[in-house]
């Protein structure tokens, strides 16, 4: 599951990722994100990927993720997106998605740390 939440003082959008997240999970839930009226390309984006249980996303997956940012790369905006994942392998599939999206104007970096991730998006530090 994949649910997303709002911290406006921050400008940050949230996503969580919890238990079982396969492709079709992924996929979905950045395809209704994206097409929600209120989406605002301009936030930074934390992805808090610590409670999954089965990290199921293929290449392939990330590479249809990949080609869902192509309109919104275009418009050159500089945001950040921290990846938190504490698991090796959920780790190193954001390593890779990392490497997938490097023509990408945004800037992103992976974690294995929360707290250094909220450092580096400029979050408080209290909220988890």
């Amino acid at each position: 599951m994949i649910r997303f939440k709002l911290d406006e003082a921050s400008r940050v959008r949230i996503a969580i990722f919890e238990g079982v997240v396969g492709d079709t999970e992924l996929i979905a839930a950045y395809k209704k994100l994206m097409s929600e009226d209120d989406y605002d390309p301009t936030l930074n984006h934390l992805a808090d990927l610590r409670a999954v249980e089965d990290f199921a996303v293929s290449t392939a997956g990330l590479r249809q993720l990949v080609e869902s940012f192509t309109n919104l790369n275009s418009l050159g905006l500089r945001t950040k997106l921290a990846i938190v994942a504490a698991r090796d392998d959920v780790f190193g599939m954001a390593r890779m998605y990392q490497t997938l999206r490097s023509d990408a104007p945004q800037m992103l970096r992976v974690f294995r740390d929360i707290t250094e991730a909220k450092n580096w998006l400029d979050l408080p530090l209290s909220e988890e």
